[in-house]
């Protein structure tokens, strides 16, 4: 049986500072997929790879 898909809440932020670039809702098979989404994501926005994210769980 495979795994199904749940929804996560990222957000991503430009490293060191509070600055909030986009929150957004993805499907994926686990937060670590999720995070890899919104980093791609955040990167591409933001022109910079300095950023970080953060993933959690919808319930």
């Amino acid at each position: 049986m495979f795994p199904t898909a749940k929804k996560y809440k990222t957000v991503c932020r430009r490293a060191g500072g509070e600055q909030v670039v986009f929150e957004r809702t993805y499907e994926a098979i686990s937060p670590d997929e999720a995070r890899a989404r919104a980093y791609l994501n955040c990167v591409k926005e933001n022109n910079s790879a300095d950023v970080e994210v953060a993933a959690k769980r919808e319930l």
